[in-house]
């Protein structure tokens, strides 16, 4: 008997954890768009990091940008990312994931890039 209501309780516990804090918004932006707009936000911190005259110069604002490139609103983006991040915080850390990778990736693209460049100058310059 005991190990019975032991695992009722256990069950209950359990299920009784998953209960959902955020209701799921009606304009819930998908998930794969998200992860493209979770993106570009990092290539524009980046940028901001680096140059922030650049996107001055070139009359970048970078939220607005997004929301009209990807056709939302903050109101959208905001209740979309407390939805993912309370719903399904795994997921959500799954998304970050991705995107860490392809930035690595594209990195390291770039840095190959660049050490090929000058090592041609170095060699067209020793001719």
């Amino acid at each position: 008997m005991k190990y019975l209501f032991f695992i009722l309780v256990l069950i209950l516990t359990t299920t009784g954890c998953k209960q959902q804090l955020v209701d799921k918004p009606d304009n819930l932006i998908p998930p794969d768009k998200m992860e493209q707009i979770l993106y570009d936000v990092s290539l524009l911190n980046a940028i901001k990091g680096v140059d922030v005259k650049l996107l001055e110069k070139n009359k970048i604002e970078p939220q607005e940008y997004l929301y009209q490139k990807y056709h939302i609103d903050s109101l959208q983006f905001s209740e979309s990312s407390i939805y993912y991040a309370s719903d399904n915080p795994e997921e959500y850390a799954k998304i970050f994931e991705r995107i860490k990778t392809k930035l690595e990736k594209e990195s390291k693209a770039i840095q190959d890039s660049i050490d090929k460049s000058v090592k041609d100058k170095m060699i067209k310059n020793k001719r």
